[in-house]
């Protein structure tokens, strides 16, 4: 058995040099024993599939279409290289729509086509009643994102129901890429919603109890191994003694540093990207400071007074083949002004940048930031913790594949699902008075859920008045939950639907004495 460690430590070496510096794994097989040899030349398959598709899948991923296609021979190098066309091409038609040129047309993603093309109609048509171009665009592309998320609830639930699924490697990580561009489409129309609510000044924070621990944890995960990928240093310096339980938002707070370093990685060459956290206790708040610099290539002096405005693009030359939307430090900026704080940018051209975030936040406890322990993320987000047999649950979409994808999501939980894609026959099906939990649609011919959930909460029996209604819609707007509230539902999900916050309604509303645990 001894004579085997050095062997076992060779391919060992080798697994960990394919996962963290790929083009560096080296292994002679040669040197291994005959019975080994079948699994060296696997591995060294393995190592040639990632080093030729990791670049391009990262970047998929991240939204940088400007990086290099995997050879023809590699076997994932054919759906790669299509995501890759169709995201660029639709990048560069969203830049001309940005441009007030309306002219465009695309004919892919099937209803995503439908709604871009229609939302392009829109625009040229109030373009020709001379409305003020600006104003036009924000508003048409903040309503249209309801007709995109529609569709995206589709791709990234079916293709993250099907990494559970028994498949083989390579298909696996056909959806893995999916799912990661689908996310990256996401966030671009996140990217836009978030930039018209900042606009009209209806951007409300959404404040909570956190650990200032996990959320540099977090951040700093992701942009360590994007900075590693590009060659580049990634230094860290926080401040062990600022308070650890703090009370803001999270959420944005993640936002901005991501946002901040994701820009800073970007645009450096070689060198370092470095993060720094520091802050001032006044009272029972801590005025939180965020520095990020890097040694890229920095920015001239005329060009940083635009620098936070919308489509804004900086210096062509140096950063040709750098692709965007064109809204990100305006969202940054916008961002943290909604949470109280300011942003200072400071640079010198050829030599580097530095972005200092202030941020006030109230302190929750005195327990410091050095004193949290270290413990292992958890993988498994969409753990389902238990199941309801006896449990009978309607789900209402006029869309068969959104009813497969929540299908899908419920299927561990074991429960008697109904499933229906008219409503008016939903209708009948809830008076029928039979069911634990309903799932509705928003959008639907005949009769839309906010009418189904009115016709219901009119019925004058106990179980109508009380049966949990949940609103699944991809009208995100600020104050739509308020609405549907106040519309007679219970709860609000949204689309493309996610599967923790699918979990939670479900531990919330599914009967507790139909719940079975353990």
């Amino acid at each position: 058995m001894d004579s085997l460690k050095p062997i076992a430590d060779k391919l060992f070496l080798y697994l960990r040099d394919i996962i963290y510096n790929p083009a560096k794994a080296s292994l002679d097989i040669s040197e291994l024993p005959e019975a080994f040899a079948d699994l060296g030349k696997g591995m060294q398959y393995l190592n040639r599939v990632i080093s030729e598709t990791r670049g391009l899948s990262r970047e998929l991923a991240e939204g940088n279409l400007n990086c290099e296609l995997p050879p023809p021979g590699n076997e994932i190098a054919a759906p790669l290289k299509s995501l890759h066309a169709s995201l660029k091409h639709l990048t560069w038609q969203a830049q001309m729509v940005a441009q007030g040129k309306y002219n465009q047309k695309v004919s892919f993603m099937g209803d995503f086509s439908e709604a871009f093309n229609d939302m392009i109609d829109q625009l040229r048509q109030r373009e020709l009643e001379n409305l003020d171009e600006k104003t036009r665009l924000k508003s048409h592309l903040a309503k249209t994102s309801h007709e995109l998320r529609t569709p995206l609830n589709a791709i990234l639930g079916m293709s993250k129901l099907a990494q559970s699924e028994e498949m083989s490697d390579t298909a696996r990580k056909y959806a893995i890429n999916i799912h990661q561009a689908g996310t990256n489409l996401l966030n671009i129309i996140n990217d836009i919603l978030d930039f018209a609510k900042i606009e009209s000044g209806r951007f409300e924070p959404n404040d909570e109890d956190y650990l200032l621990s996990d959320l540099i944890t977090s951040v700093t995960n992701i942009i360590k191994i994007r900075a590693m990928d590009s060659g580049l240093e990634f230094r860290i310096d926080i401040d062990g003694d600022l308070p650890n339980m703090l009370y803001g938002d999270p959420a944005c707070l993640n936002q901005i540093l991501l946002n901040l370093l994701s820009n800073a990685v970007k645009y450096t060459k070689s060198g370092f990207v470095a993060f720094s956290v520091s802050g001032d206790i006044v009272g029972e708040a801590v005025n939180l400071f965020f520095t990020v610099s890097d040694s890229g290539r920095g920015i001239k002096e005329e060009d940083i007074q635009t620098l936070f405005d919308e489509y804004s693009q900086f210096d062509k030359t140096a950063n040709r083949g750098v692709e965007g939307t064109g809204l990100g430090l305006a969202i940054t900026q916008g961002l943290v002004r909604a949470l109280s704080g300011d942003i200072i940018v400071e640079s010198v051209y050829g030599e580097g940048s530095k972005f200092t975030v202030r941020l006030p936040q109230l302190i929750r406890d005195d327990k410091k930031i050095s004193d949290a322990k270290k413990t292992a993320p958890d993988n498994d987000y969409s753990l389902v913790r238990f199941t309801a047999p006896q449990a009978k649950i309607l789900v209402v979409d006029d869309i068969d594949i959104n009813l497969m994808v929540v299908e899908g999501i419920l299927k561990p939980y074991k429960m008697q699902v109904d499933l229906c894609e008219s409503s008016t026959e939903a209708l009948e099906l809830i008076l029928s008075g039979v069911y634990d939990l309903i799932l509705l649609d928003h959008k639907m011919p005949v009769l839309d859920g906010m009418e189904i959930a009115a016709c219901v909460r009119q019925q004058s029996s106990t179980y109508f008045t009380q049966v949990p209604l949940i609103i699944l819609t991809a009208n995100v707007f600020p104050g739509s939950k308020e609405i549907y509230l106040k519309g007679g539902f219970n709860d609000f999900l949204s689309k493309p639907i996610d599967i923790d916050a699918m979990n939670a309604a479900l531990e919330k509303w599914v009967p507790k004495e139909k719940q079975e645990w353990g």
